[in-house]
């Protein structure tokens, strides 16, 4: 007891005599729990403010630790679907040869373990028809570019579409709507109370976005649910980590959405695309957690460096 009261009167007497800026480490420090060491936060703050004087103090509390503490996280599992796991379109076929099954212990282990406000599953839903199909190239609702109207395609190629005018990778056919390989994996737990979103449902443009169509024109109903359900943050995983988890993640980010990304909850395709993709979140702040830092996070024990950099970012002083 004595102990205690000791401790109270060490951070009354603390909180009277710090300066303003070992004050905001105070609090940052118990926010980025066990994971972030204490020069980085404190390279935050020189970096908001060479003289961290009390009214850096006071935009710091609104703008950055007070978002922090009132985080309402989004979980989205992007595109965990069954030809993207073993069927038409499997993610382990890919140069980079990760196995989606290895991430669903950890995924179900977010799912029915942590603390989301809200989990979305999205799923590719495409018309048998789609413009990224290999088959469907040549139909005759859709006109190639001149120089690719008499090739024959192999999945993975770019083309040239002169109407609708668009640059198409193609791909095998895969999760067609009301099909086996669109369904969701039955190994996946679904959570109660959760939504699921559908994508790449036009037949002329594809949507690896769980936000939008590649030519960024037509919205799914994602940022509409977040918003209507005071949703601040994101963090997204699921298939494949450097296409459609990596675009949707990106799109988060653009929207407003502090963001991050569960390595060991997704699987990707190429070795190439995953450096590619990993580049692009440290430029962007997009933080790349592991399960428990997700679970930790999801729990508030943790928040990631990137997030709290982002905030510092947007409000520092001119």
């Amino acid at each position: 007891m004595l102990g205690l009261l000791l401790a109270v009167l060490f951070l009354v007497k603390m909180s009277s005599t710090a300066t303003p800026s070992e004050r905001v480490l105070e609090q940052l420090k118990l926010l980025a729990g066990d994971y972030i060491e204490t020069a980085q936060l404190k390279q935050i703050i020189d970096d908001f403010s060479t003289d961290f004087n009390e009214d850096d103090e006071q935009t710091f509390e609104q703008y950055i630790i007070k978002p922090l503490k009132n985080l309402s996280i989004a979980f989205v599992v992007v595109d965990f679907q069954n030809d993207f796991v073993s069927g038409s379109l499997s993610v382990k076929e890919g140069d980079a040869k990760e196995d989606p099954d290895k991430a669903l212990a950890p995924l179900n282990r977010l799912l029915k373990e942590s603390d989301w406000e809200m989990i979305v599953y999205t799923q590719d839903w495409h018309p048998s028809n789609h413009i990224s199909f290999c088959e469907h190239a040549h139909d005759t609702d859709r006109i190639l570019c001149p120089e690719d109207r008499n090739k024959t395609f192999e999945p993975f190629e770019k083309v040239c579409f002169e109407k609708p005018a668009t640059q198409q990778v193609l791909y095998p056919t895969h999760c067609v709507q009301g099909s086996w390989g669109a369904e969701i994996h039955p190994e996946v737990h679904i959570s109660s109370d959760s939504t699921i979103v559908r994508k790449g449902t036009d037949i002329y443009v594809d949507s690896y976005s769980a936000f939008t169509d590649n030519d960024g024109i037509s919205k799914t109903v994602l940022d509409d649910l977040l918003k209507e359900n005071s949703i601040n943050a994101v963090v997204a995983c699921g298939l494949a980590y450097d296409i459609c988890v990596k675009y949707t993640i990106k799109d988060a980010k653009k929207l407003g959405y502090l963001s991050a990304i569960v390595s060991d909850c997704s699987a990707g395709f190429s070795v190439s695309g995953i450096s590619e993709a990993n580049l692009e979140f440290r430029q962007s702040d997009v933080a790349v957690l592991n399960e428990q830092q997700a679970a930790d996070l999801s729990l508030r024990r943790f928040v990631p460096i990137e997030w709290i950099r982002s905030l510092a970012s947007a409000h520092a002083p001119n």
